[in-house]
Protein backbone atom coordinates (compact mmCIF):
# COMPACT_ATOMS: atom_id res chain seq x y z
CA UNK A 1 0.00 0.00 0.00
CA UNK A 2 2.70 2.07 1.02
CA UNK A 3 4.38 1.50 -2.52
CA UNK A 4 1.39 2.59 -4.37
CA UNK A 5 0.91 5.80 -2.15
CA UNK A 6 4.52 6.59 -3.15
CA UNK A 7 3.87 6.09 -7.17
CA UNK A 8 1.33 7.96 -7.23
CA UNK A 9 3.28 10.73 -5.48
CA UNK A 10 6.09 10.61 -7.81
CA UNK A 11 3.36 10.89 -10.94
CA UNK A 12 1.43 13.32 -9.67
CA UNK A 13 5.30 15.30 -8.87
CA UNK A 14 6.06 14.41 -12.54
CA UNK A 15 2.67 15.64 -13.66
CA UNK A 16 3.34 19.31 -12.08
CA UNK A 17 7.15 19.13 -13.45
CA UNK A 18 5.66 18.33 -16.91
CA UNK A 19 2.49 21.02 -17.04
CA UNK A 20 5.19 23.81 -15.60
CA UNK A 21 7.83 22.68 -18.67
CA UNK A 22 4.33 22.64 -20.94
CA UNK A 23 3.25 25.81 -19.73
CA UNK A 24 6.67 27.50 -20.07
CA UNK A 25 7.10 26.57 -23.38
CA UNK A 26 3.62 27.61 -24.60
CA UNK A 27 4.53 30.92 -23.19
CA UNK A 28 7.26 31.17 -25.11
CA UNK A 29 5.80 29.97 -28.28
CA UNK A 30 3.12 33.22 -27.69
CA UNK A 31 6.08 35.59 -27.28
CA UNK A 32 7.91 33.61 -30.76
CA UNK A 33 4.61 34.26 -32.13
CA UNK A 34 4.23 38.13 -31.76
CA UNK A 35 7.79 38.66 -32.11
CA UNK A 36 7.23 36.83 -35.82
CA UNK A 37 4.35 38.72 -36.89
CA UNK A 38 6.58 41.84 -36.16
CA UNK A 39 9.36 40.56 -38.47
CA UNK A 40 6.76 40.12 -41.29
CA UNK A 41 5.34 43.57 -40.91
CA UNK A 42 9.21 44.98 -41.26
CA UNK A 43 9.87 42.62 -43.67
CA UNK A 44 6.86 43.92 -45.26
CA UNK A 45 7.41 47.60 -44.83
CA UNK A 46 11.18 46.73 -46.30
CA UNK A 47 10.10 45.51 -49.06
CA UNK A 48 8.31 48.65 -50.03
CA UNK A 49 11.47 50.55 -49.56
CA UNK A 50 13.55 48.05 -51.76
CA UNK A 51 10.74 48.64 -54.61
CA UNK A 52 10.77 52.36 -54.05
CA UNK A 53 14.86 52.04 -54.59
CA UNK A 54 14.17 49.63 -57.55
CA UNK A 55 11.64 52.03 -59.48
CA UNK A 56 14.26 55.44 -58.35
CA UNK A 57 17.57 53.45 -59.51
CA UNK A 58 15.32 52.50 -62.85
CA UNK A 59 14.05 56.59 -63.42
CA UNK A 60 18.23 57.46 -62.70
CA UNK A 61 19.00 55.16 -65.37
CA UNK A 62 16.64 56.09 -67.87
CA UNK A 63 17.40 60.59 -66.83
CA UNK A 64 20.85 59.26 -67.56
CA UNK A 65 20.41 57.76 -71.02
CA UNK A 66 18.14 60.66 -71.85
CA UNK A 67 20.55 63.32 -70.87
CA UNK A 68 22.85 61.83 -73.10
CA UNK A 69 20.85 61.69 -76.34
CA UNK A 70 20.19 65.25 -75.53
CA UNK A 71 23.66 66.25 -75.26
CA UNK A 72 24.17 64.85 -78.25
CA UNK A 73 21.51 66.39 -79.89
CA UNK A 74 22.63 69.78 -79.01
CA UNK A 75 25.80 68.96 -79.95
CA UNK A 76 24.96 68.30 -83.35
CA UNK A 77 22.05 71.06 -83.65
CA UNK A 78 22.94 73.66 -86.15
CA UNK A 79 20.33 76.69 -85.90
CA UNK A 80 18.02 78.20 -82.91
CA UNK A 81 14.95 76.50 -84.41
CA UNK A 82 16.85 73.14 -83.33
CA UNK A 83 17.72 74.19 -80.12
CA UNK A 84 14.32 75.74 -79.17
CA UNK A 85 12.93 72.17 -80.37
CA UNK A 86 15.06 70.40 -78.11
CA UNK A 87 14.43 72.48 -75.10
CA UNK A 88 11.04 72.13 -76.02
CA UNK A 89 11.26 68.12 -75.79
CA UNK A 90 13.18 68.37 -72.23
CA UNK A 91 10.49 70.63 -70.97
CA UNK A 92 7.94 68.11 -72.26
CA UNK A 93 9.94 65.11 -70.85
CA UNK A 94 10.61 66.86 -67.12
CA UNK A 95 6.49 67.80 -67.29
CA UNK A 96 5.81 64.26 -67.91
CA UNK A 97 8.18 63.00 -65.01
CA UNK A 98 6.93 65.74 -62.83
CA UNK A 99 2.96 64.37 -63.54
CA UNK A 100 4.05 60.79 -63.06
CA UNK A 101 5.66 61.62 -60.25
CA UNK A 102 2.55 63.14 -58.76
CA UNK A 103 0.21 60.09 -59.91
CA UNK A 104 2.50 57.60 -57.53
Amino acid sequence: MKIAIIIILVLIAVIVILSGIVSVTVKGNKTLKTENKQLLAKIGQLNINIDYLVNHARELAQIKKDKAILLNRIKEAQTDEEIAAIISDVVTSNNQRMQNVSEK
